[in-house]
């Protein structure tokens, strides 16, 4: 077998589906059929990159280049042809529109964007690389090989910091605002007894690929993108088990803000984060609100647990939209929970999360609608207001953990059923899940969520 064929039969199929260390994970949180069509476009996309970039990394310089090429091309013709035929063969007209037409289109560019690197994903652009020039001969700081250099230095540290949850050691290199985010989600991630351990990283290309001189040196910005691998585990530390792998290349693109003469980590952001679905909106409510916020968090934070999460998989489901802050040190969040990336027609939730002192066993407090079923593993409790039982079921793994919960009272429960949203509760252990169906994300479901989470905090008296 030639060298060619036996890069493209020994390369493996990767997707990148969950979160990297302190960075984001797959999906937009975007819904709807432009999801649909994302996801599609990505079952062909990132496979035809991964095993293009791997032909151009080892044949771009030898004798074969030209037929590496030609080979390649073929290859993922074939394939787009066979995808295409196949898939319009056993599904329906809307499964070829969100998802047939697309991963056969995908292939395609992942094959040119593998091969020539399309889009310029780490391609240093001529205005940066004059701004970097013009920059660095007035000031040394500018120094193109000392800042990649030290943003090498922080790639690496930051894998293992994220990896020990040692926070102390991420804020020795990165801004005050960075280094708070980040310990908050690794707070959070410890609370669902959780670590990201990230093994053996390494930088496949590095590159400078925009900066910012600004006339006040404190507010000078640089950003490298990175292209990398690693041993990538989410690891439950209750039984110390591996709940997902990742071994897949990945891109992301870190920017540093200047401190003095050193360059200080001031953000993450993923490849696969979808630029759409970022929300200005929502940044701007966060961080008026002591809360931080981040358009995609893959799986890292997903729960595995109770009736909400029970259909949540990993590299199915996704998190996004993501604000997390504390209420007197609890860590609160509020985000979209996405249940399956490729089902259309599943609806998104909205979920305000709070962490408590307390364990209360597993509770359900859910409105009530025209069919009304029981919950597997737990026991219908009724309470003695009958207004409220007319309204919701309640549902516990036992009636000591459902009558000692703070928030299952007439008070609290009549202004949840007065909101615009039919929210819902539930208890896993010492986490607080409150929750509704939301098809679209808007300022106003959040503005109440966060409103939720401190009467929420205040009747429990934390």
């Amino acid at each position: 077998m030639g060298p060619l064929l036996s890069v493209i039969m020994q390369a493996p199929l990767y997707m990148e589906v969950f979160a990297r260390a302190g960075g984001g994970g797959s999906g937009s949180g975007s819904g709807g059929g432009a999801e649909g069509m994302g996801f599609g476009a990505a079952i062909g996309y990132f496979p035809a990159h991964f095993i293009a970039s791997r032909v151009r990394q080892r044949l771009k310089d030898s004798q074969v280049w030209y037929t590496a090429q030609v080979i390649t091309w073929i290859v993922a013709a074939v394939s787009a042809l066979v995808i295409t035929v196949v898939g319009s063969s056993v599904g329906s007209f809307a499964l070829d529109i969100y998802i047939v037409w697309p991963a056969a289109g995908g292939v395609l560019a992942g094959a040119g964007s593998g091969l020539y690197g399309w889009w310029g994903k780490l391609r240093q652009s001529r205005a940066v690389r004059d701004g970097l020039e013009a920059a660095a001969a007035n000031d040394a700081t500018w120094n193109e090989d000392t800042i990649e250099q030290k943003a090498a230095d922080i790639f690496m540290r930051y894998q293992r910091d994220w990896s020990r949850g040692d926070i102390a050691a991420i804020q020795a290199y990165a801004t005050p605002y960075y280094a708070a985010h980040a310990g908050l989600m690794m707070q959070a991630i410890a609370e669902i007894r959780r670590r990201n351990d990230v093994q053996n990283p390494v930088i496949d290309e590095m590159e400078i690929i925009d900066m910012y001189d600004a006339p006040d040196d404190k507010d000078d910005t640089v950003t490298v993108g990175f292209t990398a691998h690693a041993h990538d585990l989410l690891v439950d530390t209750r039984s110390d088990t591996t709940l997902y792998t990742d071994n897949s290349r990945f891109t992301e693109y870190w920017t540093f803000r200047r401190d003095g003469i050193a360059w200080r980590l001031a953000g993450i952001s993923q490849l696969t984060e979808n630029p759409l679905a970022t929300s200005g909106e929502l940044q701007a409510f966060g961080q008026a609100n002591q809360m931080y916020y981040a358009p995609d968090w893959g799986c890292l934070l997903l729960p595995t647990d109770g009736e909400l999460f029970r259909k949540g998989k990993f590299g199915k489901s996704d998190i996004n939209n993501h604000l997390i802050g504390t209420l007197s040190g609890a860590v609160v969040q509020v985000y979209t929970y996405n249940p399956n990336l490729t089902d259309t027609s599943v609806d998104p939730y909205i979920v305000a999360q709070i962490a408590v002192p307390r364990q209360y066993g597993r509770i359900v407090v859910r409105r009530r609608g025209l069919i009304n079923t029981g919950i597997r593993g737990l026991q219908q409790i009724r309470t003695e207001w009958e207004q409220f039982n007319r309204s919701y079921d309640v549902y516990a793994s036992n009636g000591e953990g459902a009558t000692s919960f703070e928030l299952l009272n007439p008070t609290f429960m009549e202004y949840l059923e007065s909101l615009p949203m039919k929210l819902n509760i539930e208890v896993v252990d010492n986490t607080v899940y409150i929750y509704a169906k939301n098809k679209k994300i808007s300022l106003d479901s959040y503005a109440t969520m966060v409103e939720v989470l401190r009467r929420a905090h205040k009747e429990m008296k934390m």
